[in-house]
């Protein structure tokens, strides 16, 4: 388990490094480039948090450079020493005249070394149980926050499911019509139910092998047709866009590196722009007038949007909670990038 918990270390210290030029890039060019491009930009960074593979390379420099100096210092290590017959005898009378003297002296020093030696394994093997021990303890920590989050999320989106029984389908003809209008302009063939949903504050997706489209109570006859159509046809593209499916994989990266601030922060910006994404695509299908009648819509969801409620889980989309991002939404559909630039939205 602690190797695994220091390989997640690892990636996510990639993928920070790569959050934060990401981060960097959205901040000051953002309005330069196109929605779709920021959001494979997200991609490839969830796709670094989820994917266990680091790739290396197979040859080593330093492994091609040989050291000139550990080469020396080994010749001379094996270097024969040539010494003279006198030299050699005369040594050996030496050890034969004082043999007791130089034993004892010899013992003494092997014992010595063999103190420090064992001294020195014994602090060796503390600090490295010490480490063993420290690592065995984040890695237990790593894993009782990961099931944490998952636990949460399921009992939360369990819970969700339960209330949405209570909750009614929408039965007004033209409304169905409408949805059924845009799922197959955008060639959506999966059975898509809408819902009167007093649980939440803000028009939202919620599943993905068969998704429901939440819309808070009383919204359906209290807002503008014309601006329910662009509402809905957002909610539409959540849909043809697989952003649910996103949201499942975020949840993982989320569980998994939820030590790392970096990755929550980058799946707030990535959920703002999706967001974007879906409006500038919306603004790609309607003409100039309707435009200002769709960024009205934002307008409506903000009066209609109650932050008390608990809302759908965090797996699902939202068509507005955050009041800061209203004014920025709002300019990209006053002035929208060029037409030439619709095949992104597409």
């Amino acid at each position: 388990m602690i190797s695994i918990f220091k390989g997640i270390l690892g990636i996510s210290s990639i993928a920070s490094f790569m959050i934060i030029i990401v981060s960097m890039v959205r901040h000051k060019v953002s309005r330069r480039l196109h929605s779709k491009v920021m959001i494979w930009l997200w991609i490839m960074i969830l796709a670094r948090l989820c994917i266990p593979i680091t790739f290396t390379s197979p040859i080593y420099i330093s492994n091609k450079i040989s050291n000139p100096i550990s080469t020396y210092s080994m010749e001379e290590s094996i270097t024969p020493v040539h010494k003279s017959p006198s030299n050699v005898g005369l040594k050996l009378a030496k050890e034969t005249v004082k043999p007791s003297s130089q034993t004892k002296k010899d013992t003494s020093l092997s014992t010595s070394i063999s103190n420090i030696t064992e001294r020195l394994n014994k602090e060796d093997n503390k600090k490295s149980y010490n480490g063993d021990y420290i690592w065995m303890l984040m890695a237990i920590i790593w894993v009782l926050g990961l099931v944490f989050i998952l636990t949460r999320t399921l009992i939360a989106t369990v819970k969700f499911r339960q209330k949405l029984r209570l909750c009614e389908n929408v039965e007004d003809k033209e409304v169905l019509n409408i949805v059924k209008g845009h799922l197959k302009d955008s060639g959506i063939h999966k059975d898509v139910t809408i819902i009167n949903c007093p649980y939440i504050g803000s028009p939202s997706v919620f599943g993905y092998i068969k998704p429901s489209i939440l819309l808070p109570d009383r919204f359906t006859s209290s807002i503008n047709r014309d601006r329910l159509n662009s509402i809905l046809l957002h909610e539409v593209f959540h849909i043809k866009r697989h952003d649910i499916l996103l949201s499942y994989i975020w949840l993982v990266a989320k569980a998994i590196h939820w030590f790392n601030p970096l990755v929550w922060m980058a799946y707030r910006q990535f959920k703002d722009d999706v967001e974007i994404c879906c409006d500038q695509m919306v603004a790609s299908r309607i003409g100039e007038d309707e435009r200002l009648e769709y960024s009205a819509s934002l307008i409506d969801a903000a009066r209609f949007y109650k932050g008390n409620i608990d809302g759908a889980p965090s797996i699902s989309t939202s068509f507005y909670n955050n009041t800061s991002k209203l004014k920025g939404r709002i300019m990209r559909l006053v002035k929208p990038q060029k037409r030439s630039n619709s095949y992104w939205y597409q």
